[in-house]
């Protein structure tokens, strides 16, 4: 298999669309089971992103997504508590930033 320097191995890039296309499709089918709209979150208060999405499904779309395009990600709650397991992170990310309180 050949190598390509922005996509790594050549399929990777392929694997990565199909991959983000069944966890759209599973967000889809979240939303059905669920019958989310917008004056409903609204009227219940209550609503959180872990509630609403399947936090092992995110976590594998934000790993693949941080490799893909080669940068550090994490997904937190607004007052910067960690949802998801950090990707990609590189030594002042992890290392620096995140282990400050500020960070």
């Amino acid at each position: 298999m050949g190598y390509n320097r922005r996509m790594g191995k050549r399929g990777d890039r392929e694997s990565l669309l199909a991959r983000i296309e069944e966890l759209e499709e599973k967000v889809r089918s979240y939303e059905r089971e669920f019958d989310i709209r917008e004056t409903d979150m609204e009227a219940s208060g209550d609503f959180t992103f872990p509630s609403l999405f399947d936090l092992e499904a995110i976590q594998l779309l934000q790993d693949q997504f941080a490799r893909a395009v080669r940068v550090g990600s994490i997904i937190t709650e607004p007052d910067g508590t960690p949802l998801t397991r950090p990707s990609n992170f590189c030594h002042l990310c992890r290392d620096i930033i995140r282990r400050n309180p500020k960070g």
